[in-house]
Formats: C-alpha cells, structure tokens, sequence
C-alpha cells in the first residue's frame, strides 16, 4: 500500500511508481448481484450453463464492464491512503475502455498512478489518475482508465 502523510505529498508523487492494490476476487455470485442492481441479467453474465456451451473460449459467464469499472473505488482504498483526507469521492472519468473480458472466478487488481494534481478550492484538491484493472497470469488489463478522485480533508465524515 502506498502511503501518503498529507494530501499536498500527491504532487511529489506525480509521475512516480504506480500504487498496486491487491488480488480481488470477481465470482458469479457478485456478478449476479451486480446484474440485478442494474438491471442486465444478459445470460453471457449470468447462465453459468449457456455461457459454457457458447463461449467455448472462456468456458464461464463473463463480469460487465460496468462492475470491473466500479471496482475501482475499492481497489483505490487498497491501494493507497492519504493521511489527512477524510473523504475522497469519485470526480469523473476519462477515456474508459473494456479492453478484454473478466471471467466468473477471475481476480482483478488496481494499479494507479498519478498524472496531475490540481487544487479545486481552499483546502480541497484533485488528483487525475491513470488506472487499470488486471486480470491474474495476464498482462492484458481489463480495463483501462483516467479517474478523478477529489479529495476533501475539510467534511467530517471518515471513510
């Protein structure tokens, strides 16, 4: 985990090695909570059976992109923290693109590396992120993507 003292050490570390979170494991049954939250039960997610006979080259239901995506919140938390900041919210995205597919039973983890930092208001600032979501024994990334992060020291709730 990389660790920072103070949000103003992002700077220091623009261009710097990347943070890398650790494995996360991606199952079919967080795949098919997933699908009902956003209302995409599309049987390449869901039917182990069908996508076994069908995708004979993946053998198993394949993650939405969308999940691998919103992964990165919590693959972020584990992979860096910023002492000092007590919310740190997601700001937007750029250029996001699902690059190979996620299996059922896959592992992914994040690796983000800071491009810019920039100060939003008095004691608030943003980081811009370039972020990607592998999958084990793969050097192929799942997803790849710029991400916003603000990071407010001022609200009083932790997280």
């Amino acid at each position: 985990m990389r660790r920072l003292e103070a949000p103003q050490q992002l700077r220091e570390w623009v261009g710097g090695e990347s943070a890398v979170s650790d494995w996360m494991l991606v199952g079919q049954d967080r795949i098919d909570a997933f699908a009902r939250v956003i209302d995409d039960e599309q049987w390449i997610h869901v039917d182990v059976t069908r996508a076994r006979r069908v995708i004979a080259m993946h053998g198993a239901p394949v993650a939405h992109g969308f999940l691998v995506l919103s992964l990165a919140s919590s693959l972020f938390r584990h992979a860096v923290r910023i002492d000092g900041v007590r919310v740190s919210i997601n700001y937007g995205l750029n250029r996001v693109r699902f690059v190979s597919p996620l299996i059922a039973g896959g592992c992914v983890r994040g690796r983000f590396t800071p491009l810019a930092v920039e100060t939003l208001e008095e004691a608030r600032c943003s980081g811009h992120l370039r972020s990607a979501s592998r999958r084990r024994r793969l050097r192929t990334p799942r997803v790849r993507r710029g991400v916003d992060r603000a990071l407010l020291p001022g609200i009083g709730v932790d997280v």
